[in-house]
């Protein structure tokens, strides 16, 4: 009786240790997986405030051909008047 009392106990401690260790191992994963999804997130935003950069500088572009364009219409109609 004292034989199977002490393998049900090594039994369940081996299974605590087991599972002690499937639960390190699957927190390890997560958090490197975390820290991977982290830095492309941050690469992400950071691409899209350049992309937003970009694009304002086109809109003042297009702006200040407008407003060449503009002048230039005036400076035309100045000269033949």
């Amino acid at each position: 009786r004292v034989s199977s009392d002490f393998t049900s106990h090594r039994a369940m401690a081996t299974l605590l240790a087991g599972g002690l260790f499937a639960t390190r191992a699957l927190f390890k994963y997560n958090r490197k997986n975390f820290m991977f999804d982290k830095h492309l997130k941050q690469e992400r935003e950071f691409q899209e405030q350049d992309m937003r950069v970009v694009q304002f500088g086109l809109y003042r572009e297009d702006v200040r051909d407008l407003v060449e364009l503009t002048v230039g219409k005036m400076d035309l109609y100045l000269v033949s008047a």
